[in-house]
């Protein structure tokens, strides 16, 4: 097997894995629970993940993004949300049904934790958005300097007005 096949086989066994965890309905066990939540809790431990039964191989971060965005279809960015999701549904696994009572301080605990991770993954979303739509502008800002002076004026009248809606909306956070 080519290295390049090895590495497209490597990339596709990690997003198989993680999008097997997110189908998850319960855990195998409580010490895959807390292998998974080190293993999950950053980009550079999921890279360094290696795995022969399943075929995954160790490597840096730089390379993991840079094979992801060439042979997954939403590349790294789509890998890393999968991450993040299989990170909140292992986390939840790991709390025990019978705990989860509202009442109690365990309870609201518990209830807290999840909603700051439904926080967090809002948060990773909205920068997310964020980042397209800057991409958009610069794209934008880029056709519309190569069509006519008045289309490029255009433009920018509209972006200012997309950065002033962005600036309220940021400012209300």
């Amino acid at each position: 097997m080519k290295i390049s096949e090895k590495k497209r086989a490597s990339i596709k066994a990690l997003e198989k894995l993680l999008t097997n965890l997110n189908d998850a309905s319960e855990p195998n066990n409580k010490e895959d629970i807390s292998l998974l939540l080190e293993l999950l809790s950053s980009q550079r431990k999921l890279a360094t993940y290696e795995n022969k039964e399943f075929g995954i191989i160790s490597s840096s971060l730089n390379t993991l993004k840079s094979h992801a965005d060439i042979f997954l279809p939403d590349g790294y960015h789509g890998l890393n949300l999968l991450r993040i999701t299989a990170l909140n549904k292992q986390q939840q696994l790991k709390i025990k049904p019978a705990e989860n009572n509202k009442t109690t301080k365990k309870g609201i605990i518990l209830k807290l934790r999840e909603s700051e991770s439904d926080v967090e993954k809002l948060r990773q979303q909205n920068m997310q958005l964020v980042l397209v739509l800057q991409d958009l502008k610069r794209m934008s800002i880029n056709y519309a300097s190569k069509a006519s002076l008045e289309t490029l004026n255009l433009c920018k009248k509209e972006i200012k007005i997309i950065n002033s809606k962005l600036f309220f909306i940021n400012a209300n956070e």
